[in-house]
């Protein structure tokens, strides 16, 4: 991995990592900056299995630039942090082990933890650009990586492209990445994101932030995951949950917006 001074962060498709002085040098994800770009959010009407809370379809704008897990975090970062003094519970495996396995077992405040201990050890706390979880819309525009069928894979997806109707986790990066150089946007695990559940999209943003509202304590998770069937793999598939928690399908991945030296 080059270091963050020989990588132009600011091309799409760039694949850099942060570093922390004394720790390992992969314990922070890598990351892949996206394209800015606009796409239809949402179930396209009549798409097979959609439910009511994937409608309507709307055209988000994201104008700013931003970066991505490349994968979801792991069981290996996730317990470097710990031993580097983070004050993280120590995740179940189910016995399904750990290392490149993605971290299960944390509900929505742990990844908030997690992420403050980040932004502490790199000095990105309170920054506009400090690291965080994706909004839902965000997350959508990564997965679809410019697609706009069912799947970032076409209409079909099938158990050579995605981790899914299993039994445990498989290793992160297991299957080919989509366009955006993103591997595990479907399947494997489910995904925190940042916003707030709503019941559909009526008056959802259009620019790429998430939804908060108090009123309604659920968090958005995307993805679909090993146990799960295709029809919650797709690009518009939602589920939620209480941000207090945790079951042996969910995880996430960091995202973060670049700064203007950085772009």
């Amino acid at each position: 991995m080059p270091s963050p001074a020989d990588v132009n962060r600011a091309q799409p498709g760039a694949v850099w990592r942060d570093w922390i002085p004394g720790i390992p040098e992969d314990a922070l994800p890598e990351m892949v900056t996206l394209p800015a770009g606009k796409f239809l959010m949402g179930a396209a009407p009549g798409e097979e299995s959609a439910k009511d809370y994937n409608f309507p379809q709307h055209s988000v704008s994201i104008s700013y630039t931003f970066a991505l897990g490349k994968v979801p975090l792991t069981f290996r970062q996730w317990d470097d942090a710990i031993d580097a003094g983070a004050g993280l519970r120590r995740a179940d495996d189910q016995g399904w082990g750990r290392q490149t396995r993605p971290l299960i077992c944390v509900n929505w405040e742990d990844a908030q933890a997690y992420l403050a201990w980040v932004n502490q050890k790199t000095g990105y706390t309170g920054r506009p650009d400090a690291y965080r979880l994706p909004s839902e819309a965000e997350w959508e525009y990564a997965a679809r990586a410019g697609t706009t069928k069912t799947y970032s894979t076409g209409a079909t997806i099938t158990s050579t492209q995605a981790w899914f109707d299993a039994n445990s986790t498989c290793a992160v990066g297991s299957f080919a990445p989509n366009d955006f150089g993103l591997h595990d946007m479907h399947g494997n695990i489910w995904e925190w994101c940042e916003d707030s559940f709503s019941g559909d999209y009526q008056g959802a943003p259009d620019d790429g932030s998430a939804l908060i509202n108090e009123e309604f304590p659920n968090r958005i998770c995307r993805g679909g995951s090993w146990y799960n069937s295709t029809e919650q793999l797709r690009s518009a598939a939602r589920n939620w949950s209480s941000p207090d928690i945790a079951y042996d399908f969910t995880g996430f991945r960091v995202a973060r917006t670049l700064c203007n030296s950085e772009v």
